[in-house]
């Protein structure tokens, strides 16, 4: 007798747990898998292939752990922001989306010397101080004769102020260098104070060029984009304003205008009488006293 197959015209309860087996009754069941590896379920029955992945740029720990998180500045101006043990490192995408995400880097900075010590790390000169620190990555461009460096990362140690040496290089495996300077730029990094173990439950809102990052074991703290390679993560002091400053002279005050019999009826109008110069730190306004939601209820 010739077996019979059940045609499956939707996936869109995506994979089942293997307590739902032989649940014929659920509804689900006949819209569920067993195994749904490398496709996503659609809301309206089908299934498409996920999207494959490519390399962009290794961690700077390599092997450690790592959150990605996006930064809409707008729907052509997007960038990842990779947090990592205490450092963020910011990758921006094209407008395009022809490109997934190329790494951002500082400026660039011209090369005075490569010196290629025979067993040992090759020794980089720049033309002033570089600020580039142990652990750093840098990127090559332009390097004449020292060819192997052009458009590769290294990490970096700190000599002193204007050197550094490449990590597990050999000079031995890299021709001499030419006359062409060259250049060389790191890439940028945003110093942060959240540890790995606590990536995952940073909980993020954003809009614009502002993304807030708050956590229950470190201060709020809000991260501001000016430009590609302008970032500030600075902590914030959030209040219930907004209010001008608190007036703390005792000279300046309010005070009430003396009504007759020395008392204020019930519904009488008084009038209010800043003391200072010019009425400072006072503001001249038909709402002054009224509650901060502009409530037109008087303060008693």
């Amino acid at each position: 007798m010739a077996k019979a197959s059940k045609v499956i015209q939707s996936f869109n309860a995506g994979e089942l747990s293997p307590l739902m087996d032989a649940r014929s009754n659920q509804t689900k069941y006949d819209a569920g898998c067993r195994t749904l590896e490398n496709f996503f379920p659609l809301i309206y029955g089908g299934a498409k292939r996920r999207p494959g992945t490519e390399f962009i740029a290794r961690q700077h720990t390599a092997g450690s752990k790592a959150r990605c998180i996006s930064f809409e500045r707008s729907v052509t101006n997007t960038y990842t922001l990779v947090f990592e043990n205490q450092r963020i490192r910011v990758f921006k995408g094209d407008a395009d989306a022809t490109t997934l995400g190329d790494r951002i880097y500082e400026t660039a900075i011209d090369i005075d010397g490569v010196t290629l010590p025979s067993g040992t790390p090759v020794s980089i000169s720049t033309d002033g101080s570089h600020g580039y620190e142990d652990g750093d990555t840098v990127k090559f461009q332009d390097v004449d004769g020292t060819i192997e460096l052009n458009g590769n990362e290294f990490v970096i140690t700190r000599v002193d102020t204007d050197d550094f040496t490449l990590d597990g290089t050999d000079g031995d495996d890299f021709t001499a260098w030419g006359t062409t300077a060259g250049t060389v730029k790191k890439v940028l990094e945003i110093h942060s104070p959240y540890l790995t173990a606590d990536l995952r439950d940073l909980k993020i809102e954003h809009s614009a060029d502002v993304m807030y990052i708050t956590h229950k074991d470190y201060e709020q703290r809000k991260l501001s984009r000016t430009s590609d390679t302008a970032w500030t993560l600075e902590a914030i002091d959030l209040g219930t304003g907004p209010f001008t400053d608190q007036n703390t002279d005792t000279a300046k005050t309010i005070a009430v205008a003396e009504i007759s019999n020395g008392g204020i009826a019930v519904g009488a109008s008084v009038t209010l009488t800043a003391a200072g110069t010019n009425n400072i730190p006072f503001n001249n306004s038909t709402t002054a006293g009224h509650l901060p939601n502009e409530s037109t209820t008087a303060i008693s």
